[in-house]
Protein backbone atom coordinates (compact mmCIF):
# COMPACT_ATOMS: atom_id res chain seq x y z
CA UNK A 1 0.00 0.00 0.00
CA UNK A 2 1.65 3.47 -1.07
CA UNK A 3 1.55 6.24 1.58
CA UNK A 4 0.95 9.43 -0.10
CA UNK A 5 3.46 11.94 1.44
CA UNK A 6 1.79 15.31 3.21
CA UNK A 7 2.67 18.29 1.16
CA UNK A 8 5.47 20.87 2.94
CA UNK A 9 3.89 23.72 4.67
CA UNK A 10 5.87 26.82 4.02
CA UNK A 11 3.18 29.36 4.98
CA UNK A 12 5.07 29.49 8.15
CA UNK A 13 7.49 31.89 6.26
CA UNK A 14 5.27 34.37 5.53
CA UNK A 15 4.67 35.11 9.44
CA UNK A 16 8.42 36.56 9.65
CA UNK A 17 9.32 39.21 11.92
CA UNK A 18 12.76 41.31 12.62
CA UNK A 19 12.96 39.03 16.01
CA UNK A 20 13.64 36.37 13.33
CA UNK A 21 17.01 37.17 12.08
CA UNK A 22 19.89 35.12 13.47
CA UNK A 23 21.66 37.32 15.10
CA UNK A 24 24.39 34.44 15.99
CA UNK A 25 24.49 33.35 12.56
CA UNK A 26 24.63 37.14 11.61
CA UNK A 27 27.74 37.51 14.03
CA UNK A 28 29.67 34.52 12.61
CA UNK A 29 29.19 35.56 9.52
CA UNK A 30 29.45 39.16 9.36
CA UNK A 31 32.82 39.43 7.68
CA UNK A 32 32.04 37.17 4.49
CA UNK A 33 28.29 37.97 4.25
CA UNK A 34 27.64 39.36 0.99
CA UNK A 35 24.19 41.84 0.44
CA UNK A 36 21.60 40.68 -2.69
CA UNK A 37 19.54 43.62 -3.23
CA UNK A 38 16.76 42.89 -5.11
CA UNK A 39 16.80 45.10 -7.31
CA UNK A 40 20.46 44.26 -8.27
CA UNK A 41 21.75 43.66 -11.79
CA UNK A 42 23.68 40.23 -12.13
CA UNK A 43 27.06 41.43 -14.39
CA UNK A 44 28.19 38.58 -16.25
CA UNK A 45 32.31 38.45 -16.18
CA UNK A 46 34.80 39.01 -19.28
CA UNK A 47 37.75 38.52 -20.23
CA UNK A 48 40.19 41.20 -21.02
CA UNK A 49 40.83 42.25 -24.95
CA UNK A 50 43.72 40.19 -26.49
CA UNK A 51 47.18 41.47 -25.81
CA UNK A 52 50.10 42.27 -28.06
CA UNK A 53 52.21 39.08 -27.60
CA UNK A 54 55.35 37.43 -28.87
CA UNK A 55 55.78 33.82 -29.88
CA UNK A 56 58.02 31.20 -29.71
CA UNK A 57 61.91 31.78 -31.83
CA UNK A 58 60.44 29.12 -34.46
CA UNK A 59 57.17 31.47 -35.28
CA UNK A 60 58.18 34.07 -37.66
CA UNK A 61 56.82 37.53 -37.01
CA UNK A 62 54.01 35.69 -34.47
CA UNK A 63 52.23 35.13 -37.29
CA UNK A 64 51.51 31.42 -36.71
CA UNK A 65 49.11 29.80 -34.84
CA UNK A 66 50.93 28.88 -31.33
CA UNK A 67 48.40 26.80 -28.97
CA UNK A 68 49.07 26.59 -25.06
CA UNK A 69 47.07 24.34 -23.34
CA UNK A 70 45.90 25.16 -19.54
CA UNK A 71 43.07 21.97 -19.50
CA UNK A 72 44.56 20.62 -16.39
CA UNK A 73 45.08 23.64 -14.44
CA UNK A 74 42.38 24.99 -15.40
CA UNK A 75 39.75 22.78 -14.30
CA UNK A 76 41.09 21.99 -10.99
CA UNK A 77 41.51 25.73 -10.22
CA UNK A 78 37.75 26.45 -10.65
CA UNK A 79 36.78 23.52 -9.00
CA UNK A 80 38.74 25.27 -6.04
CA UNK A 81 37.40 28.85 -6.59
CA UNK A 82 33.77 27.35 -6.87
CA UNK A 83 34.28 25.66 -3.05
CA UNK A 84 34.27 27.78 -0.48
CA UNK A 85 31.24 28.09 1.54
CA UNK A 86 29.37 31.92 1.15
CA UNK A 87 26.70 33.56 3.22
CA UNK A 88 24.32 35.46 1.20
CA UNK A 89 21.58 38.02 2.68
CA UNK A 90 18.15 39.23 1.37
CA UNK A 91 15.20 40.59 2.20
CA UNK A 92 11.38 38.77 2.86
CA UNK A 93 8.86 40.53 4.08
CA UNK A 94 10.99 43.27 5.73
CA UNK A 95 13.23 40.64 7.60
CA UNK A 96 17.08 39.96 6.09
CA UNK A 97 17.47 36.28 5.91
CA UNK A 98 20.39 34.60 4.91
CA UNK A 99 21.24 31.55 2.45
CA UNK A 100 23.81 29.90 3.63
CA UNK A 101 25.74 27.66 0.31
CA UNK A 102 28.14 25.94 -1.41
CA UNK A 103 28.95 24.89 -4.60
CA UNK A 104 30.25 21.43 -5.48
CA UNK A 105 31.25 20.42 -9.37
CA UNK A 106 30.11 17.13 -10.26
CA UNK A 107 31.07 16.74 -13.44
CA UNK A 108 33.37 18.70 -15.89
CA UNK A 109 34.64 18.69 -19.46
CA UNK A 110 35.86 20.81 -22.03
CA UNK A 111 39.12 22.86 -22.77
CA UNK A 112 41.05 26.31 -21.59
CA UNK A 113 43.91 27.35 -23.84
CA UNK A 114 45.52 30.21 -24.93
CA UNK A 115 47.06 30.98 -28.54
CA UNK A 116 49.11 33.51 -30.12
CA UNK A 117 48.16 34.49 -33.52
CA UNK A 118 49.39 37.88 -35.77
CA UNK A 119 50.79 39.01 -32.94
CA UNK A 120 48.02 39.05 -30.52
CA UNK A 121 47.54 36.97 -26.97
CA UNK A 122 43.81 35.36 -26.75
CA UNK A 123 42.54 33.37 -24.24
CA UNK A 124 39.93 30.90 -24.35
CA UNK A 125 37.61 28.44 -22.68
CA UNK A 126 34.84 25.93 -23.26
CA UNK A 127 33.54 24.16 -20.46
CA UNK A 128 30.72 22.23 -19.41
CA UNK A 129 29.85 21.33 -15.98
CA UNK A 130 27.16 20.38 -13.88
CA UNK A 131 27.01 21.71 -10.10
CA UNK A 132 25.43 20.68 -7.24
CA UNK A 133 23.97 24.02 -4.58
CA UNK A 134 23.61 22.48 -0.86
CA UNK A 135 22.22 25.10 0.91
CA UNK A 136 19.19 26.59 3.75
CA UNK A 137 18.00 29.89 5.00
CA UNK A 138 18.29 30.00 8.96
CA UNK A 139 16.98 32.20 11.30
CA UNK A 140 16.99 31.78 15.07
CA UNK A 141 13.95 29.98 15.35
CA UNK A 142 13.68 28.25 11.58
CA UNK A 143 15.39 26.62 9.44
CA UNK A 144 14.77 25.06 5.87
CA UNK A 145 16.95 23.11 3.34
CA UNK A 146 17.20 25.06 -0.13
CA UNK A 147 19.46 23.07 -2.49
CA UNK A 148 19.51 22.79 -6.51
CA UNK A 149 21.62 21.88 -9.34
CA UNK A 150 23.22 24.03 -12.35
CA UNK A 151 23.98 23.26 -15.60
CA UNK A 152 26.32 25.71 -16.73
CA UNK A 153 28.29 25.83 -20.01
CA UNK A 154 30.89 28.59 -19.40
CA UNK A 155 32.24 29.40 -23.21
CA UNK A 156 33.79 32.75 -24.36
CA UNK A 157 31.31 34.95 -25.33
CA UNK A 158 28.11 33.00 -24.47
CA UNK A 159 26.29 35.17 -21.72
CA UNK A 160 23.46 32.83 -21.43
CA UNK A 161 22.75 32.14 -17.51
CA UNK A 162 23.32 28.30 -15.79
CA UNK A 163 20.08 26.33 -15.98
CA UNK A 164 18.89 26.07 -12.28
CA UNK A 165 16.52 23.26 -10.78
CA UNK A 166 15.69 23.04 -7.03
CA UNK A 167 15.89 19.61 -5.79
CA UNK A 168 14.99 20.88 -2.06
CA UNK A 169 12.77 23.84 -1.13
CA UNK A 170 11.19 24.58 -4.38
CA UNK A 171 7.74 25.71 -2.97
CA UNK A 172 9.32 28.50 -0.84
CA UNK A 173 8.13 31.77 -0.81
CA UNK A 174 11.14 33.25 -1.81
CA UNK A 175 12.87 30.74 -4.08
CA UNK A 176 13.28 33.42 -6.99
CA UNK A 177 15.24 35.73 -4.81
CA UNK A 178 17.68 32.28 -3.67
CA UNK A 179 17.73 31.55 -7.61
CA UNK A 180 19.08 35.12 -7.77
CA UNK A 181 21.32 35.45 -4.83
CA UNK A 182 22.81 31.98 -6.30
CA UNK A 183 23.36 32.94 -9.90
CA UNK A 184 24.98 36.40 -7.91
CA UNK A 185 27.30 34.11 -7.01
CA UNK A 186 28.11 32.41 -9.07
CA UNK A 187 28.97 34.64 -11.68
CA UNK A 188 31.41 36.57 -8.78
CA UNK A 189 33.08 33.52 -8.78
CA UNK A 190 33.38 33.08 -12.11
CA UNK A 191 35.05 36.43 -12.47
CA UNK A 192 37.51 35.90 -9.94
CA UNK A 193 38.45 32.66 -11.80
CA UNK A 194 39.25 34.39 -15.30
CA UNK A 195 41.32 37.28 -13.95
CA UNK A 196 43.25 33.80 -12.17
CA UNK A 197 43.10 32.04 -15.65
CA UNK A 198 44.32 35.63 -17.82
CA UNK A 199 47.45 35.47 -15.20
CA UNK A 200 48.31 32.01 -15.50
CA UNK A 201 47.79 32.81 -19.51
CA UNK A 202 50.22 36.37 -18.71
CA UNK A 203 52.92 33.76 -16.77
CA UNK A 204 52.62 31.54 -19.80
CA UNK A 205 53.08 33.95 -22.70
CA UNK A 206 55.87 35.78 -20.22
CA UNK A 207 57.87 32.56 -20.76
CA UNK A 208 57.44 32.20 -23.81
CA UNK A 209 58.37 35.61 -24.85
CA UNK A 210 61.61 34.99 -22.31
CA UNK A 211 62.87 31.71 -24.00
CA UNK A 212 62.55 33.30 -27.67
CA UNK A 213 64.71 36.22 -26.34
CA UNK A 214 67.25 34.34 -24.46
CA UNK A 215 67.33 32.20 -28.43
CA UNK A 216 67.64 35.39 -30.15
CA UNK A 217 70.35 36.40 -28.24
CA UNK A 218 71.91 33.01 -28.78
CA UNK A 219 71.57 32.79 -32.35
CA UNK A 220 72.96 36.63 -32.51
CA UNK A 221 76.09 35.68 -30.43
CA UNK A 222 76.50 33.09 -32.87
CA UNK A 223 76.07 35.20 -36.21
CA UNK A 224 78.99 38.27 -34.69
CA UNK A 225 81.18 35.13 -33.89
CA UNK A 226 81.27 33.97 -37.18
CA UNK A 227 81.47 37.29 -38.45
CA UNK A 228 84.50 37.97 -36.37
CA UNK A 229 86.53 35.53 -37.74
CA UNK A 230 85.46 36.44 -41.27
CA UNK A 231 83.96 33.52 -42.26
CA UNK A 232 86.85 31.44 -41.28
CA UNK A 233 86.63 28.21 -39.86
CA UNK A 234 88.89 26.07 -37.24
CA UNK A 235 88.78 22.57 -37.75
CA UNK A 236 90.61 20.01 -35.43
CA UNK A 237 92.43 22.33 -33.19
CA UNK A 238 93.99 26.28 -33.47
CA UNK A 239 94.24 28.21 -36.43
CA UNK A 240 96.42 31.02 -35.94
CA UNK A 241 96.39 32.03 -39.58
CA UNK A 242 92.70 31.94 -39.78
CA UNK A 243 92.83 30.75 -43.26
CA UNK A 244 90.40 29.04 -44.69
CA UNK A 245 89.96 24.64 -44.94
CA UNK A 246 90.44 23.59 -48.46
CA UNK A 247 87.93 20.71 -48.96
CA UNK A 248 89.61 17.21 -49.90
CA UNK A 249 90.61 17.04 -53.38
CA UNK A 250 90.40 21.12 -53.82
CA UNK A 251 94.05 21.20 -55.89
Amino acid sequence: RLVKAMPVDYSKWDKLAASDSDEEDDKRAAQNKRVVKEDEKIVQPKLSAPKEASGSAWNASNYHWEEQKLDVWGKQRLKDVLKPKAFLAFHYNQTELTYEMNFEVDKISGDVWSHIRKGKSVLGYNLEFTLVVAGKVKTSSREEMLSATLECDLMVDHEEDPVVRFTAGDGLPFKDTVKKCILAEYHSRIGAFLKELEVKADERKSKIEESAKTQATSSEQASTAKSHFGGRVQVGGHNPQGLRIQQDGGD
